[in-house]
């Protein structure tokens, strides 16, 4: 868990073309705790976090803003959010075990990489359509 602060960590994954993954946290939240304790530590979390996405957590108490922008209800609310983009990927709010979070994230990382990309400047423009040559 490394940024506090959300644009800092959507910058950083624009740059790195990452997803950031940002825990909606509060410290009188038991479950919240409770991952901080046992989840977030899960060594095959760690190193999925570090490979792919820019983790952020965010205390909704001292982030208010932040968490209006992302319509924060209950807490722990994990996002998976593509900054590129600027949209939310996807939500899970309660208390996760490492082993379902970890499945869920994979299957976020995986969407982000399904949205259609924008066109890659290196390549040629498609070819003219043929079909509506109404001469």
């Amino acid at each position: 868990k490394n940024h506090k602060d959300f644009t800092a960590a959507a910058d950083e994954a624009k740059q790195q073309n990452r997803i950031v993954v940002i825990d909606m946290t509060a410290s009188w939240c038991p479950p919240c705790r409770e991952m901080d304790r046992r989840v977030w530590v899960d060594e095959s979390l760690t190193t999925w976090l570090r490979d792919y996405a820019i983790p952020v957590q965010i205390d909704v108490d001292e982030n208010e803003d932040t968490a209006r922008k992302f319509n924060i209800e209950a807490m722990p609310t994990i996002i998976v959010y593509d900054a590129n983009r600027d949209i939310e990927l996807g939500r899970q709010v309660g208390y996760m075990e490492a082993p379902a979070l970890l499945a869920w994230l994979n299957l976020m990382q995986q969407q982000k990489a399904f949205i259609i990309q924008p066109p890659d400047k290196n390549h040629e423009p498609p070819a003219a359509d043929e079909s509506n040559n109404d001469h």
